[in-house]
């Protein structure tokens, strides 16, 4: 039976998240007493609509739900971050501004990964990254004097050419902070689902490196399906991925759509013969 969105219900939704403050599709399933399919349909039609928005952060592999006004919240749910992560947090939390360079390289890599709680800006061609919650206008000014102090050698010693070099190679180095290494795999996935109208994304469940995994919903003639989304940016495609891949399809009671810009091996090719009518593999 096609999804209908209920006002009411959505209506409902908003009113549990502004009581409740951010939270995750179970409780939205719990409180309004329906099946996590519906709860999580409902959650993307808010989203899509811009109506809530929704945490780079995850408990397991879900995310967290909220309105605008409430991300300070979203602390309440920084136990759930891995260790690094945390680790990076309480120092940004404690220190407030962190210099990039300054710090060891799993911080700095993790403080890229908690985009709700860090947030980067740039002083003196230095990448600072300050606690959400702390605004950029309370970076104090000695820090500036500090930073300006331990500029490596003077541009003045610099060629022209290299001076407009390392200033490009700094923006795009601040503007590339929160993207990936397979962004363009990953885009890749995101505007094909977004050029396809009989597919619509509902949610990114999991992106890991050169991985994608969503739900999805398609729209045919017979009414509307949920369906699993995978992405797999490698060359060849291997029996035991397809084999993992069946088992969300079995445990999940949905049919699979797997992404791929690589081939099937050759026993791939043979174990897929037996799974083309519920694995179905769209080449980028």
């Amino acid at each position: 039976m096609p999804f209908r969105e209920s006002p009411p219900t959505k209506d409902k939704i908003i009113e549990a998240i502004k009581r409740k403050g951010p939270i995750l599709p179970v409780h939205i399933a719990n409180e309004m007493r329906l099946s996590m399919l519906f709860a999580s349909a409902f959650l993307a039609d808010l989203l899509a609509n811009k109506e809530i928005k929704m945490s780079y952060m995850k408990v397991g592999n879900t995310p967290i739900y909220f309105i605008a006004g409430q991300e300070s919240q979203l602390e309440n749910y920084a136990e759930h971050l891995k260790s690094r992560e945390k680790d990076a947090f309480l120092l940004l939390k404690e220190k407030k501004f962190l210099e990039d360079k300054k710090q060891e390289p799993a911080i700095r890599v993790a403080l890229r990964e908690i985009k709700d709680f860090a947030i980067p800006f740039q002083k003196q061609e230095k990448i600072i990254w300050r606690y959400f919650t702390t605004p950029e206008s309370e970076f104090p000014e000695d820090k500036i004097q500090e930073i300006s102090k331990e500029e490596p050698p003077k541009e003045e010693n610099l060629s022209s050419e290299s001076k407009k070099q390392t200033q490009e190679s700094k923006k795009e180095e601040l503007n590339n902070l929160d993207k990936p290494e397979e962004i363009n795999f990953i885009n890749k996935i995101l505007q094909w689902l977004k050029t396809n109208d009989k597919i619509k994304l509902l949610e990114e469940t999991e992106v890991k490196k050169k991985e994608f995994l969503g739900r999805g919903r398609i729209i045919s003639n017979l009414g509307e399906m949920e369906v699993i989304l995978l992405g797999k940016d490698k060359k060849k495609i291997s029996s035991k991925d397809l084999e993992r891949i069946l088992k969300k399809v079995q445990e999940s009671k949905r049919i699979a759509i797997l992404f791929s810009n690589g081939e099937l091996d050759k026993k791939a090719i043979e174990f897929y013969r037996q799974l083309k009518n519920i694995i179905f593999i769209q080449n980028l």
